[in-house]
C-alpha cells in the first residue's frame, strides 16, 4: 500500500482492515493525506482510523470524516463514533468507551435511538422505520 502523507503503519493496517472487513471497492478519489474516506448508503462520509485504548478512553488522531471506525492495535475494529461526539485534547481526540456504536452489519451507519430498548417503539406500516416511543425519532432497526 502507498505511503500516504500522514499515515503510519498502524493507520495503514487499520485501513486495510477495514476495508477487507466491508468489502469495499475504492478509487484515487477516495484517498486523503490522512487516508480513506468513504461514503456509506447514505451519503455519510466514514474514514478508518487506529486509535489507543487506555482506562475508558480511546485516544485517535484529528477525525476527517463524519464517522469515524475505531481499530486498535490487535486489528479489532471496537466500533464507530460521529466525528462530533469526539473530545478535543489538542494534541489528540478522545473517546469515551460508552460512545462507541456498534458497526453494521451493511454499509450504513446509522445512530440508534438510546430511548428505544427503554421505551419501545412502533413498526411504521408500509416502511422499513420504527418510531420511538419515548421521542418521536423514526429509525431504521436492522
Amino acid at each position: 500500500m502507498q505511503t500516504y502523507k500522514n499515515t503510519d503503519p498502524k493507520q495503514r493496517q487499520v485501513i486495510g482492515n477495514f476495508l477487507d472487513m466491508f468489502h469495499l471497492s475504492i478509487t484515487v478519489d477516495d484517498f486523503c493525506n490522512e487516508g480513506v474516506v468513504v461514503k456509506d448508503l447514505n451519503g455519510r462520509t466514514v474514514a478508518p482510523c487506529y486509535g489507543e485504548l487506555r482506562e475508558d478512553m480511546i485516544h485517535v488522531g484529528k477525525p476527517y470524516a463524519e464517522i469515524m471506525v475505531i481499530g486498535l492495535d490487535d486489528g479489532m475494529f471496537v466500533g464507530w463514533v460521529r466525528a462530533a461526539a469526539m473530545v478535543d485534547a489538542g494534541d489528540r481526540y478522545l473517546v469515551p468507551v460508552k460512545t462507541l456504536n456498534k458497526l453494521p452489519r451493511i454499509f450504513d451507519f446509522v445512530q440508534p435511538c438510546p430511548h428505544l430498548s427503554v421505551y419501545g417503539g412502533v413498526s411504521l406500516p408500509g416502511s422499513e422505520l420504527w418510531e420511538c416511543l419515548g421521542c418521536g425519532q423514526e429509525i431504521v432497526v436492522r
